[in-house]
């Protein structure tokens, strides 16, 4: 694990947080994911319960 870590908070089908030690990190906030478990298939998901259906996501390189 070299590359970095990326942490990030969806809202639905958007990014509503990101942190990333990941130098090539391509995500950003407000960027739209209508399904994070194919966009990012590396990812550990863990579902929140909430209304506004929130996903945090840890994308290890």
């Amino acid at each position: 694990m070299g590359g970095g870590v990326t942490t990030l908070l969806t809202s639905g089908a958007y990014i509503a947080d990101l942190a990333s030690t990941d130098p090539y990190n391509r995500l950003h906030r407000h960027q739209r994911l209508p399904d994070i478990a194919t966009a990012l298939p590396g990812a550990q998901l863990l579902s929140l319960p909430s209304t506004r259906r929130r996903t945090l996501a840890v994308l290890a390189v």
